[in-house]
């Protein structure tokens, strides 16, 4: 039986040589949180979590260790949200 799926957030977005790595959450109903790291918009390396906190603690290594290499933070994914009147 397929799990429902939603579309949580983007956590960052690196870039290096053209290339553009992202890491996105995806909450599957019934069995938890899914890391999501893509290239390029494909996924490439996807795990499982039941606890937010090693969720983010594992996304801050990786973003980590890929600066480390020479990925940078992509200026849009830094600019500032814009706030919506209500």
């Amino acid at each position: 039986m397929l799990s429902e799926t939603t579309y949580c957030c983007r956590l960052w977005t690196l870039r290096r040589n053209g290339v553009i790595a992202r890491a996105e959450v995806i909450q599957l109903e019934g069995a938890g949180l899914e890391l999501r790291y893509t290239r390029n918009d494909r996924p490439f390396v996807r795990r499982m979590f039941t606890d937010g906190a090693d969720l983010l603690r594992e996304a801050a290594v990786r973003r980590f260790e890929l600066e480390r290499d020479g990925w940078s933070a992509s200026p849009r994914a830094n600019a500032p949200t814009r706030q919506i009147q209500t």
